[in-house]
């Protein structure tokens, strides 16, 4: 038990000085939380219920109680700790929103993206317990968690805003640590972690365009952005949709030629003239790098340059796609689940997970000749964004089988949703 205890303490970390950003990117401070503390009797029960579960399923045990619950699966490679899989259920905040963020309360919407986030930053939660376990034979292993809650449902508060630091608010048999500034129980003996607050995203920036920046020139109807065309706008999706219907169906290979799974709930992707406002707006700069994560908060981006010697602007927006996928012929990642790892995070690997990314929808692109350095810069921005740390690629299934709730129709031949 000893080996998983640190994921108590850091979801009390977290809970010291709580942060969920709105959809504007602000903080919100509670006005009371309580100190989480490990349980035995949850632990017993994640044991229980990892005991006849199949590492390789891709869904919780049943909890016959409706707790709230975590849950998380890979290769034996990946060699997660409980630790790490926690602390990737937090940093989530740091790249999606909150949906139902008012200035009396911060309330639950059903988000795979956070929804572990909130159970775990959930003002009532004062108990947690978890299980590690490996599948030798099937060469997986499943981390699986619950929490004394039950699982949140739209619409309930996950904790009322108040000020940081004042818990005055504190239930009844509990009191305010004024170490920790959390709610505890009188006679627990738990003690808070060091913190350290991620500042807080920023909304969109304007930024001037450099003089040596030059833009395609052409028929643009499809958005208000005179500075990218119809026919590069359509071109970015059509390489995108079929590279991503590649994937999805299972014909990607990797460098020792083994094909990645298939997906089972790759999303189409389309046009979004916002996304490409975003874009234009950064490789306008000429820039020589994908741009500041709080520039584009909940917004994945792949960035490319080339020499304006050999290529055009057309020629240049398809090298861009190409280079953008190809460092999957370089890796041998990915052979039962498709998980965006820590390492992951800025190496060349990490275009390719965004351009399969298979929740990000929407996508906006620019390619701009900056004539002084005589070099063709093209950026592309999804939402939502990709390369959330310890989460899926794509879910690994049956082509068009996990698609979401709306979609109007998937060929099996095409796997997109």
């Amino acid at each position: 038990m000893a080996g998983i205890e640190p994921g108590s303490i850091l979801l009390e970390s977290e809970r010291l000085t709580i942060s969920p950003r709105s959809t504007t990117g602000s903080i919100t401070d509670g006005a009371v939380a309580q100190n989480d503390t490990w349980s035995c009797e949850l632990e017993k029960a994640t044991q229980d219920g990892l005991s006849s579960h199949s590492c390789a399923d891709g869904f919780a045990p049943l909890d016959p109680q409706g707790r709230a619950q975590f849950y998380n699966y890979d290769s034996i490679d990946s060699a997660t700790t409980v630790e790490e899989y926690i602390r990737g259920r937090l940093a989530e905040i740091d790249h999606t929103a909150l949906k139902d963020v008012s200035q009396s309360s911060v309330k639950f919407q059903d988000d795979i993206l956070t929804n572990e986030y909130s159970y775990a930053v959930r003002a009532t939660t004062t108990q947690i317990g978890c299980t590690k376990k490996v599948c030798t034979d099937e060469g997986m292993f499943a981390i699986y968690c619950l929490t004394d809650q039950k699982a949140l449902t739209n619409g309930e508060i996950i904790y009322e805003v108040g000020t940081a630091g004042q818990c005055t608010d504190c239930p009844s048999g509990t009191a305010c640590d004024p170490t920790s500034k959390l709610c505890v129980v009188s006679d627990s003996s738990a003690t808070a972690g060091t913190v350290t607050t991620t500042p807080a995203a920023t909304g969109t920036t304007t930024l001037p365009t450099s003089p040596e920046a030059g833009f395609p020139t052409g028929a643009s109807t499809k958005c208000p952005n005179s500075r990218m065309t119809d026919t590069l706008r359509d071109e970015y999706v059509r390489l995108h949709n079929f590279r991503r219907s590649l994937l999805a169906t299972g014909q990607i290979p990797r460098k020792d030629g083994k094909l990645l799974p298939t997906a089972s709930n790759m999303q189409r992707i389309t046009y979004d003239c916002n996304m490409e406002e975003g874009a234009i707006q950064w490789a306008a700069q000429c820039p020589k790098s994908n741009s500041p994560q709080n520039f584009r908060p909940g917004v994945g981006e792949n960035f490319r340059e080339f020499p304006a010697t050999k290529f055009t602007f057309d020629t240049a927006a398809k090298k861009s796609v190409t280079e953008w996928w190809k460092p999957i012929r370089d890796v041998n990642y990915f052979e039962k689940v498709v998980v965006f790892r820590p390492f992951h995070e800025g190496a060349p690997i990490s275009s390719f997970t965004q351009m399969g990314w298979a929740t990000s929808n929407k996508l906006g692109c620019s390619i701009v000749k900056c004539a002084t350095s005589n070099r063709y810069v093209a950026v592309c921005r999804y939402s939502p964004g990709g390369n959330i740390v310890n989460s899926n690629v794509y879910t690994v299934g049956s082509v068009c089988s996990a698609c979401p709730s709306g979609s109007t129709s998937c060929s099996p031949n095409e796997g997109l949703c």
